[in-house]
């Protein structure tokens, strides 16, 4: 993205592309993202730390849009993904089976 204040912000190319296209829908959220995007040059650690599959990256919420990133060095910050909150990040990891969830629910016994 670019240089300052003694670090660098990098973008993920896919992340460079879904910005480009908030910004023709929508240029006030994508100006939003930015905006917290560089509080990063400042408080790297502002986000919340990640677990599970996502250990060692951060979050922080920019809107109803989530900007995961990583601290790739204390000189480099890599924004891996923005996806809007109502959107997945691509993982089933933990997710409980659905079936199993609502034989719990209602105390039912599952076959198979």
């Amino acid at each position: 993205m670019t240089e300052g204040k003694s670090r660098t912000i990098r973008l993920r190319p896919r992340v460079q592309r879904d910005l480009d296209e908030i910004a023709e829908r929508f240029p006030q959220i994508a100006e939003q993202i930015i905006k917290k995007i560089e509080i990063l040059y400042d408080y790297p650690r502002l986000g919340s730390a990640m677990d599970g599959a996502f250990q060692g990256y951060r979050q922080l919420l920019a809107g109803k849009y989530r900007i995961i990133y990583q601290i790739v060095t204390e000189t480099e910050i890599e924004i891996a993904y923005i996806r809007h909150g109502a959107r997945q990040l691509g993982l089933r990891v933990g997710r409980p089976n659905w079936l199993e969830t609502l034989s719990q629910f209602l105390d039912l016994q599952v076959f198979g």
